[in-house]
């Protein structure tokens, strides 16, 4: 063998044996891109770790504390778990407490290195700031703005350039944002666009927006809700019996929690297993009294929207101990009827949703189409829903971008 052959001999060898170095790594790479790439929405009470809930905090959800006090306290410990938690089950955050929620999740677990389940907690928040009526036109842009950068960053191009192309759109019609406000948001936003494949068409109506001036009033989808439409805001029905329930309850809660945090010490007349026994044993009973009570509703034939505020709350906290995402095997009735539950739940909406599209038509549909977003309403009727939800004026309507396990539903501009 010629000098020349053994050198091109030894050059393919050195060739081969990088490549078998390489390709796994390569490989390895890829699939992660496109594992987070390819993510659809998917249902968050499905990454919900029952395991990893911090008990005490659990507890104080069970015996009254305040979901926004708790969410405040969940981030503030770095209890990630606790946090996804009471953002997928809760009933009574509001849409900014629950988009801040959410990009606190998502930016924690990226620090951690966990890519998949930050992705779709910054898809979360994206999908919210998208639907809500109930939030500023600057932190919804802005939140579109985080998510698409963010996205970039875990390697998600596809799913960056659709929430930064949402925070253009809207960018250039909210009627709630200055010269200056549009002019910021387009110089941050034309970099990220081209990092994320797109084009000049994706900025080009607010470039025309910023040269314009302000929006005129009226031209936007996005007015505040001044109502008291909503799964959050109204009061749960009086009634006495009802009250007692949730009153024991609570202090079955507030008793475990004492035990936990070494305030009574444990005797063999009480226990953990008995106080786990006794919060089990109010749970059930304030179910038959929540039952009893919308009974009662039903055959006075009322229409009154507490029973409906307080069939939707009750049966979202009662998926959420069902789901373990209180502390888990808390009542082993409500695992095994998971299924059931969550079509108790769904029918819980399509009720709600019926009674409140009686007057307020578009605004009870954007209210369920961000409930089925945030994870709260099982099978939602999502492409009944999207044309209802539309603005009496503007230019932008609302529209089924891509068909999936939840369909992509975003603004696009009238072509009318």
């Amino acid at each position: 063998m010629s000098r020349a052959d053994l050198a091109r001999r030894c050059l393919q060898l050195a060739l081969v044996l990088c490549l078998i170095g390489l390709v796994p790594g390569l490989l390895a790479i890829w699939g992660q891109r496109r594992a987070v790439a390819d993510a659809a929405w998917r249902d968050p009470a499905d990454d919900v770790r029952p395991e990893a809930i911090a008990p005490d905090l659990a507890l104080l959800s069970l015996a009254g504390t305040p979901d926004d006090q708790l969410l405040a306290l969940a981030m503030e410990t770095g209890e990630l778990e606790t946090t996804r938690a009471l953002l997928t089950f809760s009933a009574d955050l509001t849409d900014q407490q629950r988009l801040h929620g959410w990009l606190w999740l998502a930016y924690r677990c990226q620090e951690i290195g966990q890519i998949q389940q930050s992705a779709q907690a910054y898809r979360m928040a994206g999908s919210g700031a998208i639907l809500s009526d109930q939030l500023s036109d600057i932190l919804r842009t802005e939140t579109l703005l985080t998510v698409g950068q963010q996205l970039i960053g875990l390697q998600d191009k596809p799913g960056a350039h659709f929430y930064l192309q949402q925070a253009a759109l809207i960018g250039a019609h909210a009627s709630h944002l200055t010269k200056y406000n549009r002019r910021s948001l387009l110089e941050r936003l034309i970099p990220a666009l081209l990092r994320a494949g797109g084009k000049r068409d994706d900025w080009h109506s607010l470039a025309r927006a910023v040269e314009k001036g302000t929006a005129p009033i009226g031209d936007t989808p996005f007015p505040l809700s001044t109502g008291q439409t909503g799964w959050h805001s109204a009061t749960p029905g009086n009634d006495a019996a009802l009250i007692a329930a949730q009153d024991a309850r609570r202090a079955a809660a507030a008793a475990w929690l004492m035990i936990l945090a070494n305030s009574v010490e444990p005797s063999a007349d009480y226990d953990l297993a008995a106080a786990q026994h006794i919060l089990r044993q109010a749970l059930l009973a304030e179910d038959a009294a929540i039952d009893k009570y919308l009974e009662g509703s039903n055959k006075a034939g009322e229409t009154d929207p507490a029973a409906k505020e307080t069939r939707l709350r009750w049966l979202l906290l009662k998926r959420r101990v069902a789901a373990g995402g209180a502390i888990a095997g808390l009542v082993p009735e409500w695992e095994a009827d998971r299924e059931e539950i969550r079509n108790a739940l769904n029918a819980a909406w399509n009720d709600w949703l019926a009674y409140y599209a009686q007057g307020q038509a578009a605004h009870a549909a954007r209210r369920a189409l961000v409930a089925a977003y945030w994870g709260l309403y099982p099978d939602a009727p999502v492409a009944d829903l999207v044309p209802i939800a539309q603005s009496s004026s503007g230019r932008l309507h609302l529209i089924i971008i891509k068909q999936g396990m939840l369909p992509v539903v975003g603004w696009s501009e009238r072509t009318d």
